[in-house]
């Protein structure tokens, strides 16, 4: 016999600890799930976020046990995608996000959605489809996707005291029961502001990321300027990484090199998607400590491991811009390949460290 579900229950379910009573449901119907911090979004410490999600009863309640009150996080992917769509921006100030995903589905056969009202007034809509990419206001400003390596927050979950609602109903249905993704609606998706990101021909590798000397040296005239500094911005993040004057500085140099600059609008927008989507894949990564680094002129053998990488290889992107990053420890790594485009980086760097003395 089916469970009965915390809104079916007399009490509301109120004598079950809250984690538990937002994830069980969830799990019932088929979705991924792992532990919030209290009140927030982001994954409780010492975690591995998304990584952790299950729908494993038994790992539910061992996480209720050790964290009644945490909120429930909802690993997107797994058949499962997510329009995030904010009216806010971070500042509070009224956001066009509606509008903008309004005008990116007009006239296409996007089907209604099963809506879940987040604390700002936002709204997550789920569909039921195969994985596309996760991004952060590629497809248009204010309209997250969250689908691979992503997640939402889970209604009942509370942020600044107030909850995540589905929208008409009591609770989601099951994963299987969410509308299918159409053709049209994968095509918005994964397009960049409406349109339709260039990939070649009967392929989906990734395209090779241009150097950051070349950019710069080479700056648009016109056309694809903003194309152009969120692959600058890209290699800025990951250089001044934890540091943000540093970044914003060299974001200020570039943009100086344009003839004809971009809007501020446009050039913050870019600038601060690139920021924030670099952090998020590295959020369960300490900032290194200027001691790992070793003393004095000579640098680190740690440190010329890395400069060998910086030198040796090429950071390769996925056909809408966003690293190709593999978990390792916690933490999503860039994977990186021969400038030839061969992988085997690690039989590659260790052949390399042995030729130069740093040991196997």
């Amino acid at each position: 016999m089916p469970r009965l579900h915390p809104h079916q229950m007399p009490d509301g379910g109120a004598a079950m600890p809250p984690f538990l009573r937002r994830a069980l449901p969830l799990v019932d119907a088929g979705y991924n799930v792992f532990p919030l911090r209290k009140g927030a979004k982001v994954p409780l410490p010492g975690t591995q976020g998304f990584k952790d999600a299950t729908t494993d009863e038994k790992q539910i309640r061992a996480w209720a046990a050790r964290h009644p009150d945490a909120n429930a996080g909802i690993a997107t992917g797994h058949g499962l995608i997510v329009v995030d769509i904010d009216v806010h921006d971070r500042d509070g100030n009224p956001a066009p996000g509606e509008e903008n995903w309004a005008n990116l589905i007009s006239g296409l056969d996007v089907p209604p959605a099963v809506v879940v009202r987040t604390p700002s007034g936002g709204r997550h809509l789920l569909y039921r489809g195969a994985s596309v990419q996760t991004n952060a206001g590629i497809v248009a400003p204010h309209v997250d996707i969250r689908s691979s390596g992503g997640h939402v927050v889970a209604p009942g979950s509370l942020v600044d005291g107030k909850a995540y609602k589905v929208v008409g109903a009591d609770a989601l249905p099951a994963v299987l029961d969410l509308p299918e993704a159409t053709p049209d609606f994968v095509s918005v998706v994964t397009s960049r502001g409406g349109q339709k990101r260039a990939t070649a021909q009967g392929t989906t590798a990734p395209r090779r990321n241009t150097s950051l000397a070349d950019l710069l040296a080479d700056p648009p005239t016109e056309g694809g300027r903003n194309d152009w500094l969120a692959r600058v911005a890209g290699h800025h993040a990951r250089a001044f990484r934890y540091n943000r004057t540093g970044y914003d500085a060299a974001i200020a140099e570039a943009i100086d090199l344009l003839d004809s600059p971009l809007p501020a609008w446009e050039r913050d927008r870019t600038a601060e998607s690139i920021w924030a989507g670099d952090l998020q894949r590295h959020q369960y990564e300490e900032p290194v400590s200027p001691s790992k680094f070793g003393k004095g002129d000579k640098p680190s053998a740690y440190r010329q491991r890395l400069d060998f990488l910086e030198a040796t290889y090429d950071l390769y992107r996925s056909q809408d811009e966003e690293p190709l990053t593999n978990p390792k420890h916690g933490v999503l790594r860039p994977i990186m390949l021969s400038k030839k485009g061969e992988g085997g980086l690690r039989a590659t760097l260790n052949a390399a460290a042995g030729r130069r003395g740093w040991g196997g």
